[in-house]
């Protein structure tokens, strides 16, 4: 298989196994929908976990295989932009701010922004520390 057809196919199929992990479609609920049955918050409190996990991962991932290994581009696009941003939720995050606006709610959504942010760089160092010390 030629490197680009490799490259287009990594990252929608490692995308697919990831989402699952967030969302109902597997027999378990997943990570978002458990931290929503417990929190009733109107921080979305669901969709940051998710993000900062997913923040770490890809710090962990970049470092431990990608930086130490020199994995090919096709394998290294499937697993940090397929697997964990597959996982991560970008989209909902933006949806949830403009919404915690629309409710009134805009110190939330400027304390929802700079968290995510700012947690989320922090995650992604701290993976990259712990990827270059395994």
């Amino acid at each position: 298989m030629a490197p680009t057809t490799r490259r287009s196919l990594a990252c929608p199929s490692s995308s697919a196994s990831r989402s699952a992990a967030r969302s109902d479609l597997r027999p378990a609920p997943g990570l978002d929908r458990l931290i929503e049955r417990r929190s009733a918050a109107v921080f979305p409190l669901s969709t940051f976990t998710v993000n900062v996990t997913g923040c770490f991962l890809i710090g962990l991932v970049s470092a431990a295989l990608v930086e130490r290994h020199h994995l090919p581009a096709w394998l290294r696009i499937g697993l940090v932009v397929g697997v964990v941003g597959g996982y991560t939720t970008f989209s909902t995050f933006a949806q949830e701010t403009l919404d915690l606006n629309d409710i009134h709610h805009a110190g939330v959504a400027v304390a929802y922004v700079v968290a995510s942010v700012g947690v989320g760089v922090g995650a992604v160092y701290a993976g990259s520390a712990l990827g270059r010390a395994i």
